[in-house]
C-alpha cells in the first residue's frame, strides 16, 4: 500500500477531535480511548492555530508572486500559465497534511477503525474543522472552570515559571477564567448548531461514572463498546497507570497528572480568586449547574 492509499483509507475512517479548555481533562480522555483496541487516539496537532495560518501564508505568498509574474510577462506581451491556488486548493492541501500526522501515528491501519486527535484550542475552530473533514465528530471536555484555572495555575507553574513570577493566582484566574468560558461556549454553540455532531463530556461525571460515560463516548464514535473493551480503556486511562503509579489524590507537584480529583480548587483558591473567577465567567458557571 503506498503514502497516498493509506491516506484514503484514513480519511474513510471515523475521525473525531477531542476539544475543550486547556486542563480540562482532554489529555485523560484520549489516554481512555486509545485504549480501545479499534482506535488509535494521538497527539496534539494543533492544525488549526499553527499548521492552517502558516500553511494559508505560505500559499498566499505563492499566489502573489504568480500574480506578479503574470503582470511582467502580459507587459511584454507574453502568455503563460500562472497557477494559483484557490480555497479548495487551500482545503485539500491542509486535509492532505493532517491526514499525513494521523498516518505517522498509526503502525496497522486495517486494525482500526477510528482515529482521533486532541487539542484543546481546537473548541474555537471547530467549524473549520468540520468544513476540513465532513464526517468528523467532536468530544468537547467540559469542567469546572475553577478546577480548570487551579490546574493551569499549577501546570503554568512548571510551564512558564519566569511568566508567572510577579502573577498571583487571582490575576491568573481572571484571565483563565475568561479563556475557559470562550473555549466553552463556542463548543457548545458548534454543538447547538450541528445535533449529533458533538458530544459533551463532563470531567466530573467520568470520574463518578467511568464505566457509563465511556460506553456514551464508544457508542459516539460508533465502535464497540463490550464490557471487556470499556475495562480496557479504563486499564489505560488510569491514574495509577497515567501517574506511574500514585493513586488518585496522592499530589505530585512535578507530574502532568498532578492529583486527579474533583473539587480541588476548594483548598486552594482565596476569596480574591473565588472574586476574579466570578468577574470573569460566574454566570456561565452558575448556568452549567456547577455550585
Amino acid at each position: 500500500m503506498n503514502k497516498y492509499q493509506r491516506l484514503q483509507k484514513l480519511f474513510d475512517k471515523k475521525i473525531f477531535f477531542i476539544v475543550g479548555a486547556s486542563k480540562s481533562g482532554t489529555t485523560w480522555l484520549q489516554r481512555l480511548l486509545d485504549g480501545h483496541p479499534a482506535i488509535r487516539s494521538a497527539g496534539e496537532g494543533h492544525f488549526m492555530n499553527h499548521l492552517a495560518p502558516n500553511l494559508t501564508k505560505t500559499l498566499l505568498a505563492y499566489n502573489k508572486q504568480s500574480e506578479i509574474r503574470k503582470e511582467r510577462a502580459s507587459s511584454l506581451g507574453l502568455d503563460g500559465d500562472f497557477p494559483v491556488f484557490d480555497a479548495d486548493g487551500l482545503t485539500l492541501l491542509l486535509r492532505t497534511a493532517i491526514l499525513t500526522i494521523f498516518d505517522q501515528w498509526v503502525d496497522d491501519i486495517d486494525a482500526i477503525e477510528a482515529i482521533g486527535e486532541k487539542t484543546p484550542e481546537h473548541a474555537i475552530a471547530l467549524n473549520e474543522l468540520a468544513k476540513l473533514f465532513p464526517e468528523s465528530r467532536f468530544i468537547h471536555v467540559l469542567r469546572d472552570g475553577r478546577d480548570v484555572c487551579l490546574s493551569g495555575w499549577h501546570f503554568s507553574q512548571k510551564w512558564s515559571p519566569e511568566a508567572l513570577k510577579d502573577t498571583t493566582l487571582a490575576q491568573f484566574v481572571s484571565d483563565y477564567a475568561g479563556a475557559w468560558r470562550s473555549r466553552v461556549t463556542q463548543a457548545r454553540e458548534f454543538g447547538d448548531a450541528h445535533p449529533g455532531r458533538l458530544l459533551e463530556i463532563r470531567y466530573e461525571a467520568l470520574h463518578a461514572n467511568p464505566e457509563a460515560e465511556i460506553r456514551r463516548l464508544l457508542e459516539f464514535i460508533q465502535v464497540a463498546s463490550a464490557p471487556d473493551i470499556i475495562d480496557s480503556c479504563l486499564e489505560a486511562g488510569s491514574f495509577e497507570a497515567l501517574s506511574g503509579g500514585r493513586i488518585r489524590g496522592d499530589e505530585d507537584q512535578n507530574s502532568f497528572f498532578r492529583k486527579g480529583i474533583v473539587g480541588d480548587h476548594k483548598e486552594y483558591f482565596d476569596n480574591d480568586a473565588f472574586a476574579a473567577f466570578e468577574k470573569a465567567a460566574g454566570p456561565l458557571l452558575r448556568e452549567l449547574d456547577y455550585d
